[in-house]
């Protein structure tokens, strides 16, 4: 997810298991069942299914991860922490 999230840098997530509505730009953590545990950001979503990309170069296409069902997304990304400081995740 570089440049908002590196290698070694930590996330504070917050569990969405109660339904808590989410919003494009939200960065989100998911279990794919081809990709595992990933870290994504919502593109796109309609009803319960939701288009996630990352934003490195070298990140898989939404095309390949496909729609995500509302289930399978695990938390929201609220707080970044990083050898320069910690910081409120923001939603663009």
């Amino acid at each position: 997810m570089s440049p908002a999230l590196n290698d070694g840098d930590y996330a504070l997530v917050k569990d969405l298991s109660s339904g808590q509505p989410l919003s494009i730009g939200d960065f989100v953590t998911f279990d794919h069942p081809d990709f595992g545990f990933s870290v994504k950001r919502i593109k796109a979503f309609r009803d319960n299914m939701f288009l996630l990309h990352g934003l490195a170069a070298r990140s898989v296409e939404p095309a390949q991860i496909g729609w995500v069902c509302r289930k399978h997304i695990l938390g929201r990304i609220e707080w970044h922490i990083a050898p320069s400081g910690m910081r409120k995740i923001a939603n663009i």
